[in-house]
């Protein structure tokens, strides 16, 4: 969800300070606008009451921001949308919806589905090819897939183009980047795709390539309140890309021998595995998850990567084993990979955050 804000943020800054859009994707004196405060109304009502009565909350979002026209509220419903997909799990999104999105309409209503379903999936490990599966009336892909939709004002049109900009990407920041690109409302574009974008690289570093000039690690915002932060911990269920100190280089891969080929996995090691940790002077290399592919890295330097088969047993195997160019100068004996394991196998007390 902090993602979304962030969207924001960047949105504002492309607009009144862009020259500060891709060195450091958001001004420091950028202005949230009202979908912010849509949202931080609406995670507060929720995670203060989940159980608030559909007419206390209609009542409550009324007295704050006034009834609205049709097409204010659609666009409020998606935001509201973002927020439910973290809150609640997957049992308990649609009941939600139903209770706290406002509009009726049926494209309105497919696209609250849509999203806050994308985010749930995207945010438990799914890829983006699995989570575009996510189903209301057919298949969230199929409609990504018709013109209608990617050029249509609408908020399923948005909600297409922004999923458009997130599946082109290849982290947090380039979404936002694809993002500026689209066609309309510019904070709505950009607030969708970050929403996206964060539920699957999450959104603590903003990386650019070293040919270019920027970067940053994103501190806290002011107007989010810390339970914010602690909900996107304990609601995703893996490391992800943006919040480790990797790099956004593009990499050349050579499939390897693994030195764990024949190491059985069990399911509390692949959680260690898929949850990880931040690397520390102490525990130098880590894992994290993105689109399918666990991969191991360290400071800012990415080194190999592979995927886990789960066999009839229960447990997993590491298969699919490859290393990167950098590899050849920092992993020659896959050091990485053996340090990584150790620390999730061996000292998951000390590094663990849960």
């Amino acid at each position: 969800m902090i993602g979304a804000f962030i969207g924001d943020l960047a949105a504002w800054t492309w607009i009144n300070e862009h020259d500060k859009f891709y060195p450091q994707l958001f001004s420091d004196v950028a202005e949230k606008s009202i979908y912010s405060d849509i949202m931080l109304f609406t995670s507060k009502i929720l995670l203060e009451n989940p159980n608030i009565s559909r007419d206390e909350f209609m009542q409550a979002h009324q007295c704050r921001f006034g009834i609205g026209n049709a097409k204010i509220n659609a666009e409020y419903d998606l935001m509201r949308s973002i927020v439910i997909g973290w809150i609640y799990d997957e049992e308990n999104i649609s009941p939600a919806l139903q209770t706290y999105c406002l509009r009726d309409e049926k494209e309105e209503v497919y696209a609250s589905n849509f999203i806050a379903n994308l985010i749930y999936k995207l945010r438990t490990g799914s890829s983006k090819n699995d989570a575009a599966q996510v189903e209301f009336c057919g298949t969230f892909r199929s409609f990504t897939k018709e013109e209608h939709w990617k050029c249509g004002n609408g908020v399923l049109g948005y909600l297409v183009r922004a999923w458009i900009s997130f599946y082109d990407s290849f982290d947090f920041g380039s979404a936002i980047h694809n993002a500026v690109k689209k066609q309309g409302n510019l904070n709505l574009n950009c607030i969708l795709a970050a929403a996206l974008a964060d539920a699957m690289y999450g959104c603590e570093n903003y990386f650019v390539k070293k040919k270019f000039n920027g970067g940053r690690n994103i501190e806290h915002l002011n107007f989010v309140d810390n339970s914010l932060y602690h909900l996107s911990k304990i609601k995703r269920t893996f490391f992800p890309k943006n919040n480790a100190r990797t790099n956004v280089e593009k990499h050349f891969w050579h499939n390897s021998p693994c030195p764990f080929s024949d190491k059985v996995i069990t399911s509390e090691l692949k959680r260690r595995i898929t949850k990880a940790f931040y690397t520390s002077w102490e525990n130098r290399y880590g894992f994290y998850l993105d689109n399918g592919w666990f991969y191991v890295y360290r400071s800012f330097i990415l080194l190999s990567r592979f995927k886990l088969k789960e066999l009839s047993d229960g447990t997993f195997r590491i298969v699919q084993y490859q290393k990167s160019e950098e590899s050849k100068l920092y992993d020659l004996k896959d050091y990485a990979i053996e340090e990584a394991m150790y620390a999730v196998e061996y000292k998951w007390d000390l590094i663990s955050e849960g």
